[in-house]
This record gives structure tokens, sequence and C-alpha cells, in this order.
């Protein structure tokens, strides 16, 4: 009969006295070896046995710990992403391309579009183009960032060292300026879509006295537009709305970019150089003069001429990808558009070890 109402016999160990019997397997003491959960050693984390793999379905879910490194990932990824240079000749010169523009003659304009964007009239138009990448993307090159790569491997001392991490913080906020502009616009256009419509008007209005064209380390008129006006009008809608979702996300993200993006003035990276020469491990390492190689890395890179023809590159692929990824180039190839969006990902990886390019390329009719 079952015991429903789960009736117990009395304890008669008045005692208290350990009675349980060491062959009883409900009693048995585990014989693995579980390692020690010891901060002075490398050991694992979670106190595992030798036996648990952690690959389990219920490790999976249950555990709270990731066992796979971002390299791993990253392998992973390489591995399955083999394709990217097919998905990209199907899309722009094989049978994809050729279906777009019978069926979606808007992707299809899209595609002549960005392939007009990549036309080279001579092979010096063709080495313009690609220095011109190699420039934007390659930043701490040329001989005074070599001199301070060299001296932060010396035994130098530690304010030496925070000068200059801290100048080469500002360096990359600068060199960033036009990025973290355009990712400004983004967010202020989806920071207008989120606002009640009575609110609108007026953040459209700030957004608009922004200028946009502004050049890397011209800051000061949009960095204190942004602190000094839309920052706090977003903060009073967001106190008054106790609109605590996407509006507040965005604009903590507005508030991060900003941030960089007035960190990277020009006259503040005039003053972060000043510190880091004023040290005296930097008197005595570096050769030639400072000030005039760095004003030759500023002054220098793409003309404007080529940094135009770089963005309308980028916005045209953005914008074909963005379509596609959201079937606007039919269902069926919405799978090809991503696979192209995440194998560029993964090709801007930092574990890449090599600056590379992958661009269609047709000579005299073939595919290269």
């Amino acid at each position: 009969m079952a015991n429903i109402l789960q009736v117990t016999t009395p304890n008669l160990n008045t005692d208290h006295r350990n009675v349980q019997s060491p062959t009883d397997p409900k009693h048995a003491v585990d014989p693995s070896v579980r390692n020690p959960a010891d901060p002075n050693r490398v050991v694992r984390a979670d106190n595992r046995d030798g036996q648990q793999t952690g690959n389990t379905t219920q490790d999976d879910l249950l555990s709270v710990i990731n066992y796979e490194s971002n390299y791993g990932a990253f392998v992973k990824s390489l591995g399955e992403n083999s394709d990217l240079a097919t998905a990209l000749e199907s899309l722009l010169f094989g049978d994809m391309a050729g279906l777009l523009g019978a069926e979606h003659t808007d992707v299809g304009a899209l595609v002549d579009q960005f392939l007009m964007t990549l036309r080279m009239d001579s092979p010096q138009e063709l080495f313009d183009f690609l220095q011109g990448q190699q420039d934007l993307q390659a930043r701490f090159t040329g001989d005074f960032f070599n001199q301070l790569r060299y001296m932060l491997t010396q035994d130098t001392s530690g304010s030496f060292k925070e000068a200059a991490l801290a100048f080469l913080k500002g360096y990359n906020n600068y060199t960033s300026g036009e990025h973290l502009l355009q990712q400004l616009h983004s967010l202020m256009d989806d920071i207008e879509q989120l606002l009640q419509r009575s609110f609108r008007e007026e953040f459209r209005e700030m957004a608009d006295a922004m200028n946009w064209e502004a050049a890397n380390g011209d800051t000061q008129q949009n960095a204190s537009l942004i602190s000094g006006r839309m920052i706090p009008f977003l903060s009073k809608y967001i106190s008054s709305t106790h609109d605590y979702g996407p509006v507040r996300d965005a604009t903590m993200l507005l508030i991060f970019n900003a941030v960089r993006y007035q960190d990277g003035e020009r006259g503040m990276l005039e003053r972060l150089l000043e510190r880091l020469m004023d040290s005296r491990d930097f008197e005595r390492m570096f050769k030639g003069d400072a000030q005039e190689s760095l004003a030759k890395l500023l002054d220098g890179g793409p003309s404007t001429s080529q940094r135009a023809m770089m963005k309308s590159f980028a916005d045209n692929l953005s914008g074909l990808l963005l379509r596609g990824a959201n079937g606007q180039a039919g269902l069926e190839n919405v799978q090809q558009f991503y696979t192209i969006m995440n194998g560029m990902l993964l090709n801007e990886s930092v574990y890449m070890p090599l600056l590379h390019f992958i661009i269609p390329f047709q000579l005299e009719g073939n595919n290269v």
C-alpha cells in the first residue's frame, strides 16, 4: 500500500550516534576526485569532478560558465563562414544578380550602384583605392609609432607608460572622429523615432544643428551642442515620462560615443603629446622631432575625394546588405545576405592577424 500520509517511524537512536552502515549504497562516499576551488592556483573554476565534461544538455542549460574561449569561437566561425567569396560572386556576378535585376528592381539598382563605386579605369585608381583603405584601417603606423612601440617594451617608468597610453587613447579617438560622428547621426535618428510625437520636433532641430561634415579633431561645436542641449533635453524627457526602456538605452550609448568624440579634439591630443614629451624616458629614447612626425600623420591620409568615394562604397554596401537581410531581395535570398554579413564581421575580428581586402573584381569580363 502506498504511504500516502508519509508516515515515518520514530528515531530510536537516542544517543545521536552515527549508525549508518558503511556498505549502504545510499550513504556511500563518492570516490571521485574533485578539483578544489583555490583562487591562488589555476584550477577548474566550478569544482567539477574528472568525469564531467560540461558538454551535456543539462550543463549547457544550467551552467553559468561558458568554457568556450573567444578565440575558439573565432576559429569555429572561421570554418563555418568559408564561403564568403562564393556568396559575393553569386550576389554581384552570378545567377542571383540576374534574378534580383529581373524580380527586385530596387535591390538590383543598389547592386549596380555599388559596382559603379568600385569601377576603376586605370591601375593607378585601383592602387589609390587600396592605399586609402589601408590608411583608414592601419592607424598606428609610421616611424613615430614604431619608436613609441619600442619604448613601451623597454624598462621605462610608470608615469611614461601612463602618458603613452593616454596619448594612444586620444589618438584613437581623434582618428575615429568621422566614424563616431556617423554613429551619433544614426543614434539620433533612432532616438527621434522612439520619442513621443510632441518631443520629436524639438529634438530634430537640435540634430539638424549638428555639423555632420566636421573634420577629425574639429569637435568643439558638436560636442558643446550635445553636452549643453541634447543630453539635458533627453535627461529631462526620461525623468518626466519615466521612459526607462529603449530611449534610455539609446541615450546612454549616445553619451558614450559623444564622450569619445569630444576626447578626439585636436587641441587635447596636442596637450597629451606635450605631456608625453615632458617625460625623461621619451626625451632619452625618441629620435627626431615628435611634433613634426605627428603632424605628418594627422595631416596625411586619404584626400577629401578619396574619403568621399570610400564613404559612398561603404554606404552602398551596407544599404544593400540591410535590404537583403530584411527580405526585400526575396525570402529565398535572406540566408545569402546573412552569410555575407557574418563573413564580413568575422574578417573584422581582432584575432584576424593580417590586414586584407575582399573586393569583387572583374578583368576583361572574367571574374578574378
